[in-house]
């Protein structure tokens, strides 16, 4: 909800700029756009956005076919262009959706693509969600630092677990390895969830844990909406858990809008510090 919540201001702060850009990096079956094209508040009968999103070509193929035989997912996408360079990795295109195949962590591969069909002046916001974890810390710190170098106005939104040093974290992280799912990307605590992003330039970070997102970020009507699908009985368990998720956002603009007031938690700046699947499967 967090990431639907801050992808749909992204675009609707920005709906008096004829165009901008949003790049989902390890996408799977995510139902994102779907669910912004659905959206009242959001224009889907315009184009003035357009939705990348990029995953392993095996996942990218099986999703793209999933769009074809679907009428209503066909609908929102729109008259679609089918890709047959495997090279390019193109697989769907219209004019507001793209799906490509590639593993992002060959990112010189995948620079050469996401520049083919995005434009680098336009605003962008980049989602990862539960997949910086999956990756080496020196393939997110290339990333990071190409994709903020390559886009003049870009903000980034990722959703990954965090606290890999306390007795709970340890467990999840043993649990998932024996799983044959490591964590080679989960940070020890907040702090290290925003250091590749302040090693790569952006001009500010936002982090909080997913408890404080949920207690202090959400507003009342959206928790109230969560807790009538689904009834909190256990709540120690509940706040442990969600201790252990993390909410980013990095922007490289100058005068950055964040989609909720971190605030309330804590803020990271560059200029004022004032804080109180396999290998990324999806």
């Amino acid at each position: 909800m967090a990431i639907f919540e801050a992808t749909k201001k992204f675009l609707l702060d920005h709906q008096h700029i004829a165009k901008v850009q949003v790049v989902s990096l390890g996408c799977g079956s995510d139902s994102l756009f779907w669910r912004l094209c659905a959206d009242t508040d959001v224009d889907s009968r315009s184009s003035y956005f357009a939705f990348v999103e990029i995953d392993f070509p095996d996942s990218a193929a099986r999703k793209a076919e999933r769009i074809r035989q679907d009428a209503l997912l066909s609908a929102s996408v729109g008259s679609l262009e089918t890709g047959t360079d495997p090279w390019e990795g193109e697989i769907l295109h219209s004019d507001r959706y793209i799906l490509m195949g590639c593993d992002i962590r060959d990112t010189g591969s995948l620079m050469t693509r996401i520049s083919r069909v995005t434009k680098r002046r336009l605003p962008t916001m980049v989602i990862s969600e539960c997949v910086l974890c999956y990756l080496e810390p020196r393939t997110t710190d290339m990333l990071t630092s190409k994709l903020v170098s390559h886009f003049d106005d870009l903000s980034w939104i990722s959703y990954d677990p965090v606290g890999s040093e306390d007795s709970f974290g340890r467990r999840m992280v043993e649990n998932l390895a024996q799983r044959g799912c490591g964590l080679p990307g989960i940070h020890r605590d907040l702090q290290g969830c925003t250091r590749p992003f302040h090693n790569a330039g952006f001009c500010t970070v936002h982090v909080a844990d997913m408890l404080t997102v949920y207690n202090m970020i959400l507003d009342t009507n959206q928790r109230r909406r969560i807790e009538r699908i689904e009834f909190l009985d256990e709540l120690e368990e509940w706040n442990l858990v969600m201790k252990h998720y993390a909410l980013l956002w990095a922007s490289n603009a100058p005068s950055p809008t964040p989609p909720f007031d971190f605030t309330k938690h804590r803020t990271e700046s560059r200029a004022n510090i004032s804080a109180p699947h396999h290998p990324y499967v999806r």
